[in-house]
């Protein structure tokens, strides 16, 4: 059989606009929607437990927070997870985040800890 006789109109639009739709997709799911690159610089960290928040830090103050499972260290406008005794490290590997947005999950021992933009209301203020 023909490959080409195979191979319908419909076939070659739909293929044409998949391959259009990939740079947009690419784009928007990549962190390249903001054209300039620069992100947000982070404010506070936020440290939860359970769900529930922990602590909310400056993030432009160094110090050690003792979680007890988990040692974070907020250093140099940045916040990263020092020590954990989960088993997988993940945490521990994920680096130093500074911006807005980004945050560090240690699953096993439900710690998260989130980089805010600026003060964020809270619910008495909204």
């Amino acid at each position: 059989m023909d490959l080409i006789k195979v191979i319908k109109r419909g076939d070659i639009i739909l293929f044409i606009l998949i391959l259009l739709s990939l740079p947009v997709t690419f784009f928007m799911f990549s962190g390249f929607s903001d054209l300039t690159g620069a992100k947000e610089k982070g404010s506070f960290v936020v440290i939860a437990k359970n769900g529930s928040e922990y602590m909310r830090c400056p993030l432009n103050e160094d110090r050690l927070i003792d979680m007890g499972t988990n040692l974070i260290a907020i250093e140099g406008g940045s916040v990263y997870m020092k020590s954990a005794d989960c088993p997988n490290q993940i945490c521990v590997h994920s680096g130093r985040i500074s911006a807005a947005g980004q945050m560090i999950v240690c699953l096993p021992n439900r710690i998260t800890v989130k980089i805010t933009g600026r003060e964020e209301p809270d619910a008495i203020t909204k």
